[in-house]
C-alpha cells in the first residue's frame, strides 16, 4: 500500500517481508516451536510456574505464530499490505521486548528483598563470618553453646530492614508502572500504524510513541542493571551467577531497543518500497534478524531454560519464599 503523494511514513521495523525473509521465517518459527513444549511446561509445573513468567510465556508462543504468518506473507505479496497483519507485527515488535524486560524487573525486585532480609539475620548472627561445620553450626563456638540465627522473615520486624524492604518495593513497583506506560505506548504505535500510511497526524503520533515506548524501556532496562549491580555490591551474599542472569538478559534486550531507536528515524512511501530507508533491503533485514529477533531468542532461552522460580525463590506469586 502507498501513501499519497508527498507524504512519507515510518517505516516499518522489521521490513514488509519479501522471498529472502521466507528462509529465516521458517527457520524462527521452527525454533520457537520446538521450545514451545519447554515454555508450556515452565508455565504448568508446580515447581516452576509464577506470575513473573505470564509476559514471557506469551512473547514465546507467540513469537512462532509471528514467524508462521511472516514466512507465509514472503511467499504471498498481497498480505504484505494486509491491514490486520500489518498492525499485528508493528505491535507485536513494538511491545513483546518491553515485556520481557518486566520479568527481569520483577525478579531483581525479590532477588533485593531477599537479600535486604538476609542481611538483616546475618548482621544478628555473631558468628556470621566464623567458619561453620557441616551442620552449620559455627566452630569457633563453645561447646554446648546455644546458638541461633533469626530466620529472614523475623529479621524484617526490624525497623531498619522493613524500611528498606519497603523502599525496594516503591522504587520497583513506580519502575513496573513506567514499564506498563512504555508497553502502552509500543501497542498504540502499532495499533494506529496503518492509518499513519494515509494520515499525516497519525504518521506524527506512530512516530512519536515509537521513540516514548522504546527510549523509556531502554532507560528501564539499564536501571535493572544498574539496581543489580548496587545490590551486589551492597549485599555480597547475593550469588553472582543471578547478577550475571539479570545483567545478561536486561543487556540483550537494551540491543532490541537501541536497534529500534536507530532505524525509527527512517521512513518511506509504500509498505512494499525498496528504496533506502524503507527498511526492506537485504541489509536492513539481515539487521533486523541480528539486532532485534536473535536476542530476544536468546533472552527467551535462559529465563525458560533455567527455573526462575527456584532460582530466584520468588514462590508462584512472586512474593518471594
Amino acid at each position: 500500500m502507498s501513501a499519497p503523494a508527498g507524504h512519507f511514513f515510518p517505516s516499518p521495523v522489521g521490513g514488509a517481508p519479501f522471498n529472502f525473509d521466507f528462509a529465516p521465517s521458517v527457520v524462527l518459527a521452527v525454533l520457537y516451536g520446538t521450545l514451545a513444549p519447554l515454555i508450556i511446561y515452565r508455565a504448568a509445573s508446580p515447581k516452576s510456574r509464577n506470575v513473573f513468567l505470564i509476559g514471557c510465556v506469551i512473547f514465546g508462543l507467540e513469537r512462532t505464530v509471528d514467524f508462521a504468518v511472516r514466512a507465509l506473507e514472503a511467499r504471498n505479496p498481497s498480505d504484505r499490505v494486509n491491514h490486520e497483519i500489518v498492525t499485528y507485527m508493528q505491535t507485536t515488535y513494538a511491545g513483546g521486548f518491553i515485556s520481557m524486560g518486566q520479568t527481569l524487573l520483577g525478579l531483581t525486585r525479590v532477588m533485593l528483598v531477599h537479600a535486604a532480609r538476609e542481611h538483616a539475620a546475618s548482621a544478628s548472627d555473631p558468628f556470621a563470618s566464623a567458619d561453620r561445620d557441616a551442620e552449620g553450626r559455627p566452630l569457633t563456638a563453645e561447646p554446648g553453646e546455644a546458638f541461633e540465627l533469626k530466620k529472614p522473615a523475623e529479621a524484617e520486624a526490624d525497623p531498619r530492614t522493613a524500611r528498606r524492604v519497603r523502599v525496594i518495593m516503591g522504587v520497583t513497583f513506580a519502575a513496573e508502572l513506567t514499564y506498563w506506560t512504555a508497553f502502552a505506548f509500543g501497542i498504540i504505535s502499532g495499533t494506529f500504524y496503518f492509518q499513519a500510511i494515509t494520515d499525516p497526524a497519525k504518521a506524527q503520533l506512530v512516530q512519536t510513541l515509537r521513540y516514548l515506548g522504546s527510549g523509556t524501556a531502554l532507560c528501564l532496562l539499564q536501571f535493572t542493571i544498574v539496581l543489580a549491580l548496587i545490590a551486589w555490591m551492597r549485599y555480597p551474599r547475593i550469588p553472582r551467577t543471578h547478577v550475571l542472569f539479570i545483567c545478561f538478559n536486561a543487556a540483550l534486550l537494551s540491543t532490541v531497543a537501541v536497534y529500534r531507536l536507530v532505524v525509527m528515524r527512517f521512513q518511506t512511501d509504500a509498505l512494499d518500497s525498496t528504496a533506502p530507508g524503507s527498511l526492506n533491503d537485504s541489509g536492513s533485514k539481515a539487521t533486523f534478524y541480528i539486532f532485534h529477533v536473535v536476542p530476544e531468542m536468546l533472552s527467551v532461552v535462559l529465563i525458560f531454560g533455567f527455573n526462575v522460580r527456584e532460582m530466584f525463590e520468588t514462590g508462584p506469586f512472586g512474593r518471594g519464599r
